[in-house]
């Protein structure tokens, strides 16, 4: 644990400090997750964002090594000021889209980010809400009235995030590649498009 601290702790809220060599280390040997996902109980800033970007690239590549600590990052979501543990943790729950039993809980802590969350936060919370919406068709009609609010935001960003969901699943758009940064998560979409 005091390695995965002070590696964490190296950087600033503005970089990614050493989170892809955190990465590369969990991916080889994921008995270490539980170290890592404990940096987002700390009371230094830097070690949870840095932590929070370690875990949603994991997500990315084994999503499944964070299944038994969806209840953590749920909280972590909810509870966690920070900008920087908000959007990835965003970023992350689109991933969590493969396993249908969190979908509800997910969608809560989503929808959540849209109301209390910074622009890169409500962007990233709307980009795994159409993911949602694309995988478990009966939340679309929630996603459209939850995302339709942001239409008229006076962030820019947030506004045209808000109208390129609205328009990928009222017009059957593909969700855009690079909204999508989970391998499994884009064979899913595309295996759904062809279906």
């Amino acid at each position: 644990m005091d390695d995965f601290t002070r590696w964490l702790a190296e950087g600033d809220l503005t970089s990614d400090g050493r989170a892809d060599e955190i990465v590369a280390i969990v991916l080889k040997s994921p008995g270490f997750i539980k170290d890592l996902v404990a940096g987002l109980g700390s009371d230094n800033s830097v070690i949870r964002g840095n932590a929070a970007d370690a875990v949603e690239k994991i997500g990315r590549e084994a999503p499944e090594l964070l299944l038994p600590f969806m209840h953590r990052l749920l909280q972590a979501a909810q509870e966690d000021p920070l900008d920087k543990v908000q959007w990835h943790l965003a970023m992350l729950f689109g991933y969590m889209a493969l396993f249908e039993e969190l979908i509800d809980p997910i969608f809560a802590a989503l929808t959540h980010d849209l109301d209390q969350g910074g622009g890169f936060t409500k962007s990233w919370a709307m980009t795994s809400l159409c993911i949602i919406a694309c995988l478990y068709p009966d939340y679309q009609a929630c996603v459209v009235g939850a995302v339709s609010k942001y239409k008229t935001s006076s962030m820019p960003s947030v506004r045209s995030r808000a109208e390129k969901v609205l328009e990928t699943l009222l017009e059957g758009q593909p969700v855009p590649e690079n909204w999508v940064k989970c391998p499994a998560i884009q064979a899913k979409l595309d295996e759904l498009r062809s279906a």
